[in-house]
């Protein structure tokens, strides 16, 4: 097994953290570089530029979150337990994150980055669709409900996360988040309610 080089680890994590705390735009080579002790030499050695660092970071970020998802859905959890470690796990997942970043990701980053992300974001709402489908196939989801509806309603949803008289009702984007997907997979009703129905 290759052990990661030190001064790149050192990159990575001092940028992860940056740019959860400040966003992306607001976060400079030269701050990382400071922060993480390393030349700006040393920085380009291993990142072309800051845009390749962020689609790095933002790309394993995703694909751990993709791949934590999916262990939960091919579990042989009950459904009900799975929508509950789906609802932990989103909390979990937004833990940190600045609402500076979340505007950035979705509404006024970089075009660049806009786009990769609008990509991980097509790749995880047509997984997410699936399973929605297989949910109805098994009962799991009323029948007569249609899968775009619920494709639209999450996207709806999403948009929140940018709506700034939506996100001031919120101490953190880890708060908010937890109420939407609370919201979407259990509406209104409490719970157990819910579950008993």
């Amino acid at each position: 097994m290759i052990r990661e080089n030190p001064k790149r680890k050192k990159i990575l994590d001092t940028a992860h953290e940056l740019f959860w705390k400040h966003g992306l735009k607001r976060v400079s080579i030269e701050e990382i570089c400071a922060v993480a002790g390393v030349s700006k030499m040393t920085f380009y050695k291993h990142f072309a530029n800051k845009t390749a660092l962020v689609k790095y970071i933002l790309d394993g970020f995703f694909g751990e979150a993709m791949a934590e998802y999916r262990s939960i859905m091919d579990s042989d959890m009950e459904h009900a337990e799975k929508v509950k470690r789906v609802v932990a796990f989103k909390l979990k997942n937004s833990g940190g994150i600045s609402q500076e970043l979340v505007n950035e990701m979705y509404k006024s980053g970089e075009p660049e980055i806009l786009e990769f992300i609008h990509q991980w974001s097509e790749k995880s709402l047509s997984m997410i669709l699936n399973d929605f489908l297989t949910w109805q196939k098994n009962g799991d989801i009323r029948s007569g409900i249609k899968p775009e509806f619920m494709m639209y309603l999450l996207n709806k949803l999403a948009d929140l996360t940018t709506d700034d008289s939506f996100t001031r009702l919120y101490a953190s984007p880890a708060e908010m988040v937890n109420e939407l997907t609370n919201f979407f997979f259990y509406g209104l009703m409490p719970v157990n309610k819910v579950r008993s129905l």
